[in-house]
């Protein structure tokens, strides 16, 4: 696993269709999903800019203290969406701290900033915890008027399947290759649209994801419907 104390990363775009800031934590650098994201965009056709602020086992609440995440904020007029991602937060406490801290993050954006709520899921051994984290995320995506990125249902439907094992990666919270795959296209769908069929095949699959995602046509395509439904 990769750990980072901050990371910072751009893509310089002129004229870019989409400019999408990310800020989250160990989810979402891992195998770093801005990128496979920017990737889908190339297959459609499209100029998706992606930027990065991350670090590990970050809450929105770090990020809003850290002058890092601060100062790409402020520059928040260049980016049309805010992805916001935390943990879980299927308990009391942390449901209240994501609504709070994405309702400050959405304070600090123009108006016509975006703000996307990124759903994740539990780890592997609270699979009954899922209901609970997808729950925090939509309340959350209600409470700023924001997109909801839906990757933790599609998630859950792969591990009700009996596919987690290619989701979740040796230490059961983080997710494999295939996985992010999956995250960057629930992503895509819900910030950009319909998902190129070039990219849902084996082929476009490794393109996306720089990597052979280590999956069966059968395993891609149950993904692919995971993030459809």
């Amino acid at each position: 696993m990769r750990f980072l104390i901050a990371l910072l990363l751009a893509v310089p775009a002129y004229g870019a269709d989409l400019r999408i800031l990310f800020l989250g934590n160990s989810l979402t650098y891992s195998n770093d999903l801005p990128s496979m994201v920017r990737r889908i965009g190339e297959i459609d056709g499209k100029t998706i800019e992606t930027a990065m602020v991350a670090a590990p086992n970050y809450s929105l609440e770090d990020h809003l203290m850290s002058q890092r995440s601060r100062r790409a904020l402020v520059r928040a007029g260049k980016w049309d969406v805010v992805v916001l991602q935390q943990g879980p937060s299927s308990l009391d406490e942390s449901r209240r701290m994501l609504v709070r801290d994405s309702e400050r993050v959405r304070h600090l954006l123009p108006e016509r900033t975006k703000v996307a709520i990124l759903m994740v899921w539990p780890d592997e051994r609270r699979v009954g915890a899922f209901e609970r984290v997808i729950e925090s995320h939509r309340i959350a995506a209600e409470a700023v008027d924001g997109v909801l990125i839906p990757a933790g249902e599609a998630w859950y439907r792969i591990v009700k399947d009996g596919g987690g094992h290619m989701l979740y990666s040796k230490d059961g919270f983080h997710p494999t290759l295939a996985a992010t795959y999956m995250v960057a296209l629930a992503t895509y769908r819900a910030l950009v649209g319909s998902l190129p069929d070039a990219a849902v095949t084996m082929y476009g699959a490794s393109r996306v994801a720089d990597g052979d995602l280590g999956v069966t046509p059968r395993q891609l395509g149950a993904i692919v419907k995971a993030v459809r439904r």
